[in-house]
């Protein structure tokens, strides 16, 4: 990077972790102490200019196996081409060959592609949007099982009545009754602190018609349990399902509802006079 010979490349990968794990790593590698390591380090290339100019980025956080298995990720993706994005192996996952195949086999007949950098986050929310039509939660579903997430989601209890209940909780639904809001963003914080993999899925407008204002649930679930928000695009437009962007709430709910909706364009959804 530093010769600016970039271009003799074919692919750039970086691996990657916290300021503080990779201090205290070559503090022991190497039996320095720590201000040593940091006066070293700030004469270094910066983390973001890593970042930038990186095909592909393992975050070195875990275990050695999760290591080997980030590796294996890219490296089946380099021989086999980036049809698929690599799913980290911090991710919630689900399903089995079968689930995939049919996950896949449904977006390709429907005609939509998966674009996404996925963060290697083991909680999160994350948001669907534009939502004007019942082919999101299709489309947002056959996502899901094309790349092997388990996403929790929250629908309406009505749609949770037998006999489809056991069919929408192994989807990993969660029903809401919409009179006690306050209740279900309880739920789901409890489940963020008693599980080490969770997240849970959302649409902001809460209802396909035309909305006034985005209801604040998805903030409130992510700010109480301290986790980031992962942004889902459905665009419709481009016949694309995006996630690729994760936000970290502030606590100023105004700006950051500003900042998010920003990532969202009426031209996205299926029926733009609704969004």
């Amino acid at each position: 990077l530093d010769s600016g010979r970039t271009s003799d490349l074919d692919v750039i990968l970086v691996v990657t972790a916290p300021e503080e794990i990779r201090i205290r790593r070559v503090a022991e590698r190497d039996g320095s102490g720590e201000d040593d390591v940091r006066r070293r380090m700030a004469h270094q290339r910066s983390d973001a200019s890593f970042r930038e100019a990186a095909d592909f980025v393992i975050e070195n956080t875990g275990t050695e196996d999760d290591l080997r298995a980030s590796v294996d990720a890219v490296w089946r993706t380099l021989v086999t081409g980036p049809r698929w994005p690599v799913t980290p192996p911090g991710l919630p996952r689900g399903g089995n060959a079968f689930t995939r195949w049919f996950g896949r086999a449904g977006l390709r007949l429907l005609r939509f592609r998966v674009v996404a950098d996925l963060p290697d986050l083991k909680q999160f929310v994350v948001i669907g949007a534009p939502h004007t039509t019942n082919w999101d939660f299709v489309v947002s579903m056959l996502m899901l099982l094309a790349l092997g997430l388990r996403i929790h989601w929250i629908g309406k209890h009505t749609i949770f009545r037998w006999p489809f209940r056991g069919f929408m909780q192994a989807l990993g639904g969660i029903p809401v009754d919409r009179s006690r809001p306050g209740d279900l963003i309880d739920q789901v914080v409890r489940r963020f602190r008693e599980e080490e993999r969770f997240a849970v899925g959302l649409s902001p407008e809460g209802t396909r018609r035309k909305a006034d204002r985005w209801k604040s649930g998805f903030y409130r679930i992510a700010t109480a349990a301290g986790v980031p928000i992962v942004l889902g695009v459905l665009d419709f437009g481009r016949r694309e399902l995006r996630l690729d962007s994760v936000f970290y709430p502030t606590g100023d709910y105004e700006a950051d509802l500003a900042r998010i909706q920003g990532v969202y364009r009426p031209e996205q959804a299926k029926y733009p006079a609704k969004f």
